[in-house]
């Protein structure tokens, strides 16, 4: 059976981006060992998000945002688009978590989603098994919560990128939908 070349572009992505997130991000990203240096690299908007369900962006490559500004922030944004009326246990860390993502480019170029392949990925927060601006952005959240994560350079890839999909100190988009969170201490 033959398959189209965007399948196989789709694929080395997928395994490019899991390959690099296991191995080499967890030595490039600075960790915050308390609290306080938590609260402050995060800037939370949207606290009172609407209580109505908002779809996750279109699965095919974005167009740039007429309305987005200028010069991408330099710290983490993490904006509620949606937190289900009857919110269960949030995520903590050491949690096994498991999302739905599109992940853009600040310039609205798409480079990957989950979305498309009908495959959540699932990671532990807070052991580096991802990009340090997804376990501070994701922490929190609960089953059927939406977020946007706007990830500057040093909380994501920083000057190293991950080529030819990311490019050097690219800030990254993402909007996140929680889908399963398994306890780490599932007795407490």
């Amino acid at each position: 059976m033959s398959r189209s070349p965007s399948f196989y572009k789709t694929l080395l992505v997928l395994a490019a981006f899991l390959v690099f997130t296991l191995s080499f991000a967890p030595s490039a990203i600075a960790h915050h060992d308390n609290e306080a240096e938590h609260q402050t690299a995060v800037s939370v908007a949207g606290e009172q998000a609407a209580q109505t369900p908002v779809e996750l962006p279109p699965t095919t490559a974005a167009t740039p945002s007429p309305t987005k500004k200028a010069y991408p922030p330099s710290e983490l944004v993490v904006e509620t688009l949606f937190k289900p009326d009857n919110a269960g246990r949030a995520a903590e860390d050491y949690d096994r978590v498991y999302v739905h993502y599109v992940g853009t480019l600040w310039d609205g170029t798409q480079f990957d989603s989950s979305v498309e392949r009908a495959q959540p990925f699932g990671f532990s927060l807070s052991r580096h098994q991802v990009i340090k601006g997804w376990d501070l952005g994701v922490k929190g959240m609960v089953v059927g919560e939406k977020r946007k994560l706007i990830i500057p350079p040093h909380l994501g890839y920083g000057d190293r990128g991950f080529p030819p999909v990311i490019p050097a100190g690219a800030t990254l988009v993402f909007t996140v939908e929680m889908m399963e969170i398994q306890p780490a201490h599932p007795d407490l």
